[in-house]
């Protein structure tokens, strides 16, 4: 398994550990910018356009260890979609890691506000 791999089995690791709702939209979400060219495209655009956030989400991914355990159904189809595209697809694997990264930064952010 990559780096990569490790660090997005990782993300849908913690996003399990989340509400379903929440996991729900990770799955949509992703599946649609790994099936639709368009939305990977806006997706990318936004993500560039936001210093902060890219700067937020390499933290995140630097702080996870990279060991998990189980993951949600739904989260492993993600995991499973992203680690099989092909070469040269719109979406690329590190795009999926920075959209589950992006959400989950959201999501703990909004838990530590409520806590």
């Amino acid at each position: 398994m990559t780096e990569d791999e490790k660090t997005l089995l990782y993300l849908l690791h913690v996003a399990s550990e989340q509400s379903a709702p929440f996991q729900s939209l990770i799955h949509d979400y992703a599946l649609d910018v790994i099936k639709d060219p368009e939305t990977h495209r806006l997706f990318t655009l936004r993500l560039r356009a936001d210093k902060a956030q890219q700067a937020e989400i390499e933290m995140l991914k630097s702080a996870l260890p990279l060991t998990s355990d189980k993951i949600s159904l739904s989260l492993n189809d993600v995991l499973m979609a992203a680690v099989t595209l092909p070469a040269g697809h719109h979406a690329s694997l590190r795009d999926i890691i920075d959209l589950v990264a992006v959400e989950l930064s959201y999501k703990l952010r909004e838990s530590a506000t409520f806590h």
